[in-house]
Protein backbone atom coordinates (compact mmCIF):
# COMPACT_ATOMS: atom_id res chain seq x y z
CA UNK A 1 0.00 0.00 0.00
CA UNK A 2 1.39 3.55 -0.85
CA UNK A 3 0.97 6.69 1.87
CA UNK A 4 -1.32 8.11 -0.64
CA UNK A 5 -3.55 5.31 -0.16
CA UNK A 6 -4.34 6.42 3.43
CA UNK A 7 -7.71 8.05 4.75
CA UNK A 8 -7.74 10.19 6.32
CA UNK A 9 -4.45 11.22 4.53
CA UNK A 10 -1.20 12.17 6.56
CA UNK A 11 -1.01 15.64 6.51
CA UNK A 12 3.14 16.30 7.65
CA UNK A 13 5.91 14.14 7.02
CA UNK A 14 9.50 14.17 8.50
CA UNK A 15 12.93 11.99 6.86
CA UNK A 16 12.97 9.06 10.02
CA UNK A 17 16.45 10.04 11.50
CA UNK A 18 17.31 10.83 15.28
CA UNK A 19 17.98 14.58 13.69
CA UNK A 20 14.66 15.37 12.51
CA UNK A 21 12.56 13.75 15.49
CA UNK A 22 13.05 17.65 17.47
CA UNK A 23 10.68 18.55 14.05
CA UNK A 24 7.98 16.18 15.12
CA UNK A 25 4.85 17.76 17.29
CA UNK A 26 4.60 16.34 21.02
CA UNK A 27 0.75 16.53 20.22
CA UNK A 28 -1.68 12.92 19.65
CA UNK A 29 -1.85 11.47 16.40
CA UNK A 30 -1.51 8.56 13.77
CA UNK A 31 1.91 7.69 12.09
CA UNK A 32 3.40 5.56 9.23
CA UNK A 33 6.81 4.67 8.52
CA UNK A 34 7.40 4.55 4.68
CA UNK A 35 10.21 3.20 2.23
CA UNK A 36 11.31 5.72 0.13
CA UNK A 37 9.18 4.64 -2.27
CA UNK A 38 6.42 5.63 -0.10
CA UNK A 39 5.17 1.93 0.68
CA UNK A 40 3.80 2.05 4.01
CA UNK A 41 5.51 -0.34 6.27
CA UNK A 42 3.95 0.48 9.57
CA UNK A 43 0.80 2.28 10.98
CA UNK A 44 0.66 2.92 14.53
CA UNK A 45 -0.85 5.72 16.52
CA UNK A 46 0.71 8.01 19.34
CA UNK A 47 -2.02 8.88 22.58
CA UNK A 48 0.02 11.39 24.02
CA UNK A 49 3.18 12.14 21.90
CA UNK A 50 4.11 11.49 18.04
CA UNK A 51 7.40 12.46 18.75
CA UNK A 52 8.07 9.73 21.53
CA UNK A 53 6.39 7.52 18.88
CA UNK A 54 9.26 8.19 16.40
CA UNK A 55 11.90 8.13 18.70
CA UNK A 56 10.62 4.46 20.26
CA UNK A 57 10.94 3.22 17.02
CA UNK A 58 14.31 4.71 16.13
CA UNK A 59 15.62 2.71 18.81
CA UNK A 60 13.97 -0.17 17.35
CA UNK A 61 16.70 -2.50 15.34
CA UNK A 62 13.11 -4.67 14.15
CA UNK A 63 11.84 -1.02 12.73
CA UNK A 64 14.72 0.44 11.70
CA UNK A 65 15.83 -2.80 9.74
CA UNK A 66 12.73 -2.77 7.46
CA UNK A 67 11.31 -5.17 5.17
CA UNK A 68 12.67 -7.06 2.52
CA UNK A 69 14.40 -4.60 0.27
CA UNK A 70 12.22 -1.43 2.23
CA UNK A 71 13.65 0.07 5.03
CA UNK A 72 11.80 3.23 6.68
CA UNK A 73 13.25 6.55 5.22
CA UNK A 74 9.94 8.80 6.15
CA UNK A 75 7.94 9.24 9.17
CA UNK A 76 4.34 10.73 8.03
CA UNK A 77 1.76 11.63 10.36
CA UNK A 78 -1.69 13.72 11.12
CA UNK A 79 -2.41 15.10 14.20
CA UNK A 80 -5.41 14.18 16.08
CA UNK A 81 -7.58 14.49 19.02
CA UNK A 82 -6.82 11.63 21.60
CA UNK A 83 -10.27 10.13 21.02
CA UNK A 84 -9.85 9.64 17.22
CA UNK A 85 -6.22 8.26 17.12
CA UNK A 86 -7.95 4.88 18.21
CA UNK A 87 -10.17 5.02 15.19
CA UNK A 88 -8.48 6.25 12.68
CA UNK A 89 -5.49 3.71 13.14
CA UNK A 90 -7.82 0.80 12.85
CA UNK A 91 -9.06 2.57 9.75
CA UNK A 92 -5.62 2.44 8.08
CA UNK A 93 -4.62 -1.32 9.20
CA UNK A 94 -8.61 -2.34 7.15
CA UNK A 95 -7.09 -0.32 4.36
CA UNK A 96 -3.97 -2.63 4.10
CA UNK A 97 -5.86 -5.85 4.94
CA UNK A 98 -8.20 -4.65 1.92
CA UNK A 99 -5.47 -3.29 -0.73
CA UNK A 100 -2.52 -5.54 0.03
CA UNK A 101 -4.54 -8.89 1.95
CA UNK A 102 -3.00 -8.53 5.55
CA UNK A 103 -1.01 -5.84 7.87
CA UNK A 104 1.39 -3.93 6.92
CA UNK A 105 4.76 -5.66 6.46
CA UNK A 106 6.44 -4.50 10.44
CA UNK A 107 3.06 -4.71 11.90
CA UNK A 108 2.59 -7.55 14.02
CA UNK A 109 -0.80 -7.36 15.64
CA UNK A 110 -4.30 -6.07 14.55
CA UNK A 111 -5.02 -2.85 15.85
CA UNK A 112 -7.44 -3.07 19.40
CA UNK A 113 -10.84 -2.36 19.07
CA UNK A 114 -11.28 0.03 22.21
Amino acid sequence: MLISSLRPATTEHREFLWSRNVEVPTEPGCYALVAFDKTVLYVGLASTSLRTRMGAHLDDPLKRKGWQDKIPFWFYFLRLPTDRVGPVERGWINQSILEDGGLPPLNRVHSPVS
